[in-house]
């Protein structure tokens, strides 16, 4: 991934988004899977953990877009619904992606599947 190109950077807000390409890298999947009993904080923790990563993938998505770095960000949106289709967002920003880089069909598609799994 273009994690060279993303590592400097900076928010609206001034705050850095050099960490988001590492800080992705090191989620592995749920929190504690293997645990399959309804354990409040185990369920609570988990769906916390997925979130963030979801938003921090979502960021970076966005990033790789404004510069251009489509391979990556496509990438990116993938790795979004793998996890869940359900992300609006992640089909959009994948339509984007398909509109910059001249794969009209592949938008098409993905707008096919966006409106089939909402």
């Amino acid at each position: 991934m273009g994690t060279r190109q993303v590592a400097g950077t900076r928010r609206a807000d001034g705050r850095g988004a050099e960490c988001l390409p590492p800080g992705c890298e090191l989620y592995s999947g749920d929190f504690l899977e293997s645990v399959t009993r309804n354990i409040e904080w185990v369920e609570s923790t988990r769906s916390k953990l997925k979130e963030a990563y979801l938003s921090a993938l979502d960021r970076m998505a966005v990033l790789l877009m404004e510069r251009a770095l489509y391979q990556e960000a496509e990438d990116t949106c993938r790795k979004i619904l793998d996890i869940d289709d359900c992300i609006e967002g992640a089909h959009r920003q994948l339509m984007l992606v398909y509109c910059h880089t001249q794969q009209r069909s592949k938008a098409l598609r993905q707008y096919a599947w966006c409106c089939q799994v909402l």
